[in-house]
């Protein structure tokens, strides 16, 4: 009885466990960076998952092979919590990073490992076309140097007048394809200094252009010419060879009467 008993428990024991799920691996270390491509000037922050708690890493730049390894890692080891470590990556040079993890006072390689981008940072600039005109024209301002996605914020900072002396349109514009643009219409003379800011930004403007703006000229008429004379053609040119044939003809003949004259007197 006791026999039976003893197997028929080991039977339900093993029935237990053999029908109980198998247990999960563990994860896979996984090193992920956010963002993975910035620019000079920005950081980026990186986090190991799939380690044990408790582990010790360190976090080194592998590539490129730069002075001060192009860039600073804050910390360089962390210990890993809530099934994380974090640490921030801060390039000091343009070039492709591979950031590695090691288990500290472990020889084996790097448990994970991940790419970062950094590009040249780019310099925000705002240019006007034209950059002077006359009132009732407009010109078209540009905002090129900055990221895509950026909500760009025009305004009139100069001249201080009343209703800014000028229309913007949009006054809010987001970079696309590498630039923003918006029209600015004048509608009094005078220098226009426009500037342009990011959304959400306590900073400094991102880039300022300075546009000349005059009074429209009103066109001159110019004084229509006077008639000029012309020379005579055709049948008046003839009749002003003969009046000027018998105008000759009456002075030769005055000039024979007066010889003549003459000739009666020298007689007598």
């Amino acid at each position: 009885m006791t026999k039976k008993l003893l197997a028929a428990l080991a039977a339900v024991v093993l029935v237990a466990f053999g029908a109980a799920a198998p247990a999960h691996a563990d994860a896979e270390p996984s090193l992920t960076a956010s963002p993975t491509s910035i620019t000079l000037g920005g950081s980026s922050e990186l986090t190991l998952t799939g380690v044990d708690e408790g582990v010790q890493v360190n976090f080194a730049i592998a590539q490129p092979e730069l002075p001060n390894n192009g860039g600073m890692l804050n910390p360089e080891s962390a210990t890993v919590a809530d099934g994380q470590a974090t640490v921030v990556f801060t390039p000091n040079a343009a070039a492709t990073y591979v950031i590695e993890a090691f288990v500290q006072n472990s020889e084996s390689p790097a448990v994970a490992s991940v790419t970062i981008e950094v590009s040249a940072a780019m310099t925000p600039e705002l240019t006007a076309s034209p950059a002077s005109l006359t009132l009732g024209g407009s010109s078209v301002l540009t905002l090129t140097g900055v990221e895509d996605g950026v909500e760009a914020i025009f305004s009139i900072a100069e001249p201080a007048l009343p209703n800014n002396q000028g229309m913007l349109v949009p006054e809010v514009a987001t970079v696309a394809d590498g630039q923003a643009r918006v029209t600015f219409t004048p509608n009094a003379v005078g220098t226009y200094a426009i500037e342009v800011f990011a959304r959400n930004s306590e900073g400094p403007a991102l880039a300022t252009v300075t546009i000349a703006v005059s009074a429209a000229t009103t066109p001159t008429q110019s004084p229509r010419p006077l008639p000029s004379v012309l020379p005579a053609t055709g049948a008046d040119e003839t009749s002003g060879l003969a009046l000027l044939g018998g105008g000759v003809l009456i002075a030769g003949l005055g000039l024979v009467l007066v010889a003549a004259s003459v000739t009666r007197a020298r007689r007598s």
